[in-house]
């Protein structure tokens, strides 16, 4: 039986995990590009990212990212962070979950506060076969009181990982 008879018959039962991705499949290490420091009450983007070519149109795709993210002020502060999506080979990005003012998460500190960050969504609205690329935006909720880093250091590993999920 070929691997897509035999991916078939799965799906016919239930759920199938069709592929995984994660960072080392498009970049030499787990190592992040570069640290975002920001006081910005925009989101503006890390040098966290996930990338996936789905091999079926009517996929949902799993996106995870792990890091860190700290409040680098000795202040109240709070920052917020999200997951947004590319379908142009990263020369545009837009949010791809509901955000708000508190993000899909958010830390909060009344001092330099270092917390893990996890950022975690299902992508059910894509609905193609080309790659798909997402990263991890922040902001500040308190602008020029706050600057805010992403991850916590120069050289901070992470980890981001793509599944794709066959209905």
């Amino acid at each position: 039986m070929s691997k897509a008879a035999e991916l078939a018959k799965f799906i016919g039962d239930g759920v199938a995990v069709v592929q995984v991705t994660k960072v080392k499949d498009f970049q030499d290490s787990n190592l992040v590009a570069s640290r975002l420091q920001s006081a910005s009450t925009s989101y503006v983007a890390s040098a966290l990212e996930a990338r996936i070519t789905p091999k079926f149109a009517d996929s949902h795709i799993n996106v995870r990212f792990a890091s860190s993210i700290s409040t680098n002020q000795n202040s109240p502060h709070l920052v917020a962070y999200t997951i947004y999506r590319s379908l142009d080979g990263g020369t545009s990005y837009s949010a791809l979950t509901n955000s708000g003012d508190y993000g899909i998460g958010s830390v909060f500190g009344t001092d330099r506060t270092q917390a893990p960050l996890i950022a975690e969504t299902i992508d059910t609205t894509y609905n193609q076969t080309t790659e798909v690329r997402y990263k991890v935006y922040a902001r500040s909720n308190q602008g020029d009181v706050g600057n805010f880093e992403l991850p916590n250091t120069d050289v901070e590993h992470f980890e981001a990982i793509c599944v794709e999920i066959k209905q």
